[in-house]
């Protein structure tokens, strides 16, 4: 009888297949299965970080487990009526430590503390950039736009800007 485990994939398998894993589902499902997934989710580095789609606890018990290191990709959203983990993010994350950080992802309902706070990551090794924002945020996007534009790593970039007027039609 042949052993048809996940667990006999070599490691670097193991990590491809971790690229379609969200990341609450690594840390707090997958990790917990055995010893060799919890040794594997901990070399892992490639890690996307959707900020808002987990409590405030979660995020916090992540930011113990995963070096800033491993992230290469953030999803930052503001939903209406709903906390934003944005500034908790900056807050408990060594943001200085983020250097293999690829990709960012800006939802809509983004306000002006918040592109503060996108100013001071580390996208030197940036390759995209999906952004959206609301045209009133336009003198706080613009400055992070254009500072991601000079980057000669960028690959793609997808700008969304909402709030048209008719005379701008």
């Amino acid at each position: 009888m042949t052993d048809k485990s996940l667990s006999i994939l070599p490691n670097e398998l193991f990590h491809h297949i971790l690229k379609y894993l969200d990341t609450h589902f690594i840390i707090f499902t997958l990790r917990r299965v055995s010893k060799q997934f919890y040794d594997i989710t901990n070399r892992y580095n490639g890690y996307l970080l959707d900020v808002n789609s987990m409590s405030s606890s979660h995020l916090k018990i992540i930011s113990r487990i995963i070096r800033p290191e491993s992230i290469t990709a953030l999803k930052f959203h503001d939903e209406p009526n709903q906390q934003s983990q944005i500034g908790l993010f900056f807050s408990i994350f060594n943001i200085d430590q983020l250097v293999s950080l690829k990709t960012i992802v800006v939802g809509d309902c983004f306000h002006s503390e918040n592109y503060q706070h996108l100013q001071k990551l580390p996208i030197k090794n940036l390759a995209s950039l999906h952004i959206s924002y609301d045209r009133k945020y336009e003198t706080y996007a613009l400055p992070f736009i254009s500072k991601v534009l000079s980057l000669p790593t960028l690959h793609q970039l997808h700008l969304i800007q909402s709030n048209f007027t008719l005379k701008d039609i």
